[in-house]
C-alpha cells in the first residue's frame, strides 16, 4: 500500500526546521581547526540572514495557526498535560530565572513556547506520515554528512583528532553545528527505523550509512544510547522466553523503572562531582572536561541554591571569568538547570520529563518512537543539555520537536 502524504501545517513546520538547520549549517563557516578544538568562524551575514527569515516564517505560521485553532474553538483533544508542563518547564527555568537572576533576556527565548504550543493545538499527524517524514530529513543529514566530508572535508572534519577508532584521526561533523549534535540525529534516524521498517531495498544501504556515520561522528552518549537501547532490548526478548505470560503492566513498570535507574545514576554521577577538583583536562578520565564545568556549574548552584545563578550562566562573561571561552553549557541538562535556575528550576525540569514519560509509556504499545525518542534525549542530558531552546534551528530543537509531534501523533 502506498503512502499518500497529506501536506498541512505539522509537515510545514517539520521541513522548514529540520531543512533550515541544515541550511543555516551549510551557509555557516566554522574553523574547525588542528586537534581537539573547535572554533566558530565569524558569522556569514547571508545564513544569519536566512535564519531570521526562517525563523520570521516559522513564527508566524505557528502564531497565525494558534489564533486560527482557538477562535474556531478546534483544539483538538488528548496529551493536555504535555503542553501544560512544558510552560511550567518554561516558567520555572526561564520567566523566574529571567526575574531573580543575573543574565540577560534575550526575545529568542519565546519561540520553543510559541511552536510547541502550535504543534499541540494542531491536528495531530498520521503516523506513518510522520515517520516517513523524520526519516527523509534525517537521511538528508546522513548522506549529506558524507558527502561533506569527501567535498569539503576542511569543513566537515576535524582533525587530526585524538580517537578510540583504529586508523582513525578525525571527527565528523557534516551537515550539523557539531559532532554531539550530529550523533543524537543519526541515533534518531536508526531508533524510527528500527519500529517503522523502510519497505526498500535500500533499507540496508540506509543502516550502514547510518552506522559509518555515528560512529565517524564520535558522539559517546549517542553510542551510549544505542548500546543501552540494544540491551534493553535484548533483555526484554529474554524475558518474554522465560515469561510468555508477562503482561503489558509489567513490561511497562519495567521500562519505568529502568529509566528511573538510569536517573537515580545520574543524580549519583552529579554528587560525586563534588569530589573532583577543578582542572582543565580533557581525557576520557575527566569526560573530555566535563567534570570542571560540572563543578564550576555545582558551585555557582550552591552560591543561590533555591533560584540558581541566572540566564547569565556560561555566558561570554562567566566563561571568561574562569578561562573556559569555550563552554557554552554546563554539558549536563540537570546540572545546567541546578546552576541557571536552581531547585525552582530542576523542580520545573523534572515535571517535564515525569509528564513527557507518562505520556510516552501510555502509547508505547501503538506508537514505541516516542519513548526512543524520549530516551535519546534523556540520555542525551547527561553530557549535554539539549532542553535549552535558545535556537530554533538545531539539532537538539529538532529532536524534540519530533518527540512532541510523535506525542501528539494520530495512529
Amino acid at each position: 500500500m502506498k503512502l499518500r502524504f497529506q501536506f498541512g501545517f505539522l509537515p510545514l513546520l517539520i521541513l522548514l526546521i529540520g531543512l533550515g538547520g541544515i541550511l543555516i549549517n551549510v551557509l555557516s563557516p566554522r574553523d574547525i581547526g588542528m586537534g581537539d578544538t573547535f572554533e566558530r568562524a565569524p558569522a556569514n551575514p547571508i545564513a544569519v540572514y536566512v535564519g531570521m527569515a526562517l525563523t520570521g516564517i516559522i513564527l508566524a505560521i505557528c502564531s497565525f495557526k494558534i489564533l486560527f485553532v482557538t477562535l474556531k474553538g478546534r483544539v483538538p483533544s488528548g496529551a493536555s498535560g504535555i503542553l501544560f508542563y512544558y510552560l511550567l518547564f518554561f516558567l520555572c527555568t526561564v520567566l523566574i530565572t529571567a526575574v531573580v537572576g543575573r543574565g540577560t533576556f534575550v526575545i529568542n527565548l519565546l519561540y520553543a513556547p510559541i511552536i510547541f504550543a502550535a504543534v499541540y493545538v494542531a491536528r495531530p499527524m498520521p503516523t506513518a506520515q510522520l515517520m516517513f517524514l523524520s526519516k527523509s530529513i534525517l537521511l538528508v543529514y546522513v548522506y549529506g554528512s558524507l558527502l561533506a566530508a569527501v567535498l569539503v572535508p576542511s569543513w566537515a572534519l576535524m582533525g587530526p583528532y585524538v580517537t578510540i577508532l583504529p586508523g582513525v584521526d578525525t571527527r565528523l561533523f557534516g551537515l550539523s553545528s557539531q559532532a554531539n549534535q550530529l550523533g543524537p540525529l543519526i541515533a534518531a534516524y536508526l531508533a524510527i527505523e528500527f519500529f517503522s521498517p523502510t519497505r526498500s531495498r535500500l533499507r540496508t544501504i540506509h543502516l550502514v550509512a547510518a552506522l559509518f556515520v555515528l560512529v565517524w561522528a564520535q558522539s559517546k552518549t549517542s553510542w551510549v544510547f544505542v548500546l543501552l537501547a540494544i540491551a534493553y532490548l535484548v533483555f526484554i526478548k529474554i524475558e518474554q522466553a522465560l515469561f510468555p505470560q508477562s503482561n503489558s503492566r509489567r513490561h511497562y513498570a519495567k521500562i519505568v523503572f529502568y529509566c528511573s535507574g538510569m536517573l537515580a545514576g545520574a543524580v549519583l554521577i552529579a554528587g560525586l562531582i563534588n569530589l573532583v577538583p577543578v582542572n582543565s583536562g580533557t581525557g576520557i578520565e575527566t569526560l573530555t572536561g566535563r567534570t570542571a564545568i560540572w563543578a564550576i556549574t555545582l558551585q555557582a548552584w550552591a552560591d543561590n541554591p533555591i533560584f540558581g545563578y541566572g540566564l547569565g550562566l556560561w555566558d561570554i562573561d562567566f566563561r571568561t571569568k574562569y578561562g573556559m571561552p569555550f563552554a557554552g553549557q554546563a554539558h549536563n541538562q540537570f546540572i545546567h538547570t541546578l546552576g541557571s535556575s536552581g531547585l525552582v528550576g530542576l523542580f520545573g525540569l523534572l515535571m517535564y520529563l515525569g509528564a513527557l514519560a507518562k505520556r510516552a509509556i501510555n502509547i508505547a504499545k501503538i506508537n514505541p518512537v516516542a519513548l526512543a525518542l524520549l530516551f535519546l534525549i534523556v540520555v542525551e542530558c547527561m553530557t549535554e543539555a539539549p532542553l535549552r531552546n535558545g535556537n530554533i534551528l538545531t539539532g537538539f530543537f529538532f529532536l524534540q520537536l519530533l518527540l512532541f509531534a510523535q506525542l501528539r501523533s494520530d495512529k
